[in-house]
């Protein structure tokens, strides 16, 4: 069962590559084959001790569904809305609890994370070098979907790796390089290694052309320096990160430029995504009396006549009411507090990048059914609950 967990979490970077669709994927395969397993074994019985939200809102979804919901894309929208946080969170937190030690968790589970991330990352390099500069045709892999498949920057074309779009590339990459980079540093004794791979992943982060991923990489350089002030393991990381940074701009010199000019296009008001995503919010007009509590049930655009909310926020709030939203807002302030009681701080630190840079991108996508961030959340409660059983055990052990 654990070679099987590694390949889920290693396959989760073949989100539209040997895909049949955005949704039925390798990764999406291997988790009913793990969900099954885990009914199975009775593993829904395993606790985690805090309060359900995810819960709250799938009722109130429920209820809007038979109460509102009247487009032709509802049913399969309840499906999509259900269906991955059961599958990847649900129940995968409860499989790496039963499955693996702490040490396992962060070595092994982690290692596959790190892998995949590299892997992808490595990939992106080379599909970026080779359809701008060498002409190679990358039509040859199997793809469920050739959207945005020649979506451009600055005159070059945007690396996307074995995703969908770059924009999914770069969400993939801001919640996993984190906990990459923690990986790493621990792992590593090398570090040519340590600096090399954070090198390769901000590197991939950059051919991605998401002026999200280059406002995240802002971000977690600021928080990470500042971060290093307090931790003395950190200092040598952050040494390497801007050894890093500086080997990257001395290798590209307009890189600067292109990074200022790349979030300048995206937030320009002429932009016609900038412009798509901002009218969006115009079908907040629409909620009011019992909708307003509950909204218009899933695929509530559908039932409105109006385009898709892209936003996973607005999406929550024209689904699911202003109840809905209160829930997901709870929910994501417990994930906040789950990191706060992580003990290790390095590993605090790289879960709480990873939380605030996905939250982040969700204000502009709604891709709830990515595996990606689900599963970070999953290792993160799997290895809170270790934390507390290994404390548990201490206190049982004292007395």
């Amino acid at each position: 069962m654990k070679y099987l967990v590694y390949l889920f979490v290693f396959c989760m970077i073949f989100a539209n590559a040997f895909a049949i669709s955005s949704v039925i994927t390798i990764s999406f395969g291997l988790s009913l084959v793990l969900f099954l397993y885990g009914l199975l074994k009775g593993l829904p019985s395993i606790r985690f001790g805090e309060p359900n939200y995810l819960l709250g809102i799938f009722v109130i979804l429920l209820l809007s569904y038979v109460l509102f919901a009247t487009g032709e894309k509802s049913t399969n929208h309840l499906l999509l809305w259900t269906a991955p946080p059961l599958l990847y969170y649900y129940m995968f937190k409860r499989i790496l609890v039963k499955t693996f030690s702490f040490n396992q968790l962060l070595k092994n589970v982690l290692g596959v994370v790190y892998l995949a991330t590299m892997v992808a990352s490595l990939f992106a390099l080379f599909e970026f070098v080779g359809r701008n500069f060498l002409g190679i045709d990358f039509s040859f892999i199997p793809r469920a979907a050739l959207e945005d498949a020649e979506s451009q920057a600055l005159g070059g074309i945007r690396a996307r790796s074995f995703m969908e779009e770059p924009g999914h590339f770069s969400f993939f990459l801001e919640i996993f390089i984190p906990l990459s980079i923690y990986w790493s540093i621990r792992n590593f004794t090398s570090i040519y290694m340590k600096v090399g791979s954070c090198v390769i992943m901000i590197a991939a982060v950059i051919v991605s052309f998401s002026a999200v991923g280059y406002v995240c990489l802002a971000i977690g350089a600021v928080l990470y320096f500042a971060h290093s002030f307090k931790s003395s393991k950190f200092k040598l990381g952050s040494i390497g990160l801007l050894l890093g940074i500086l080997y990257i701009i001395l290798l590209v010199p307009d890189l600067w430029d292109m990074l200022v000019q790349t979030v300048q296009l995206k937030m320009d008001s002429d932009n016609t995504s900038h412009a798509s995503r901002v009218s969006r919010f115009d079908a907040l007009k629409y909620l009011g009396g019992i909708d307003f509590l509950v909204g218009y049930g899933p695929a509530a655009f559908d039932t409105l006549k109006v385009d898709s909310f892209v936003s996973l926020y607005l999406g929550v709030l024209m689904n699911t009411g202003i109840i809905g939203f209160f829930f997901c807002v709870l929910f994501i302030i417990k994930m906040f507090k789950n990191v706060k009681s992580v003990r290790d701080d390095s590993l605090r630190f790289a879960f709480f990048l990873s939380l605030v840079f996905s939250t982040i991108h969700f204000a502009i996508i709604d891709h709830i059914y990515l595996p990606w961030f689900w599963v970070m959340l999953s290792l993160l409660c799997a290895i809170r609950k270790k934390y507390r059983d290994i404390k548990e055990l201490e206190l049982i052990e004292c007395s």
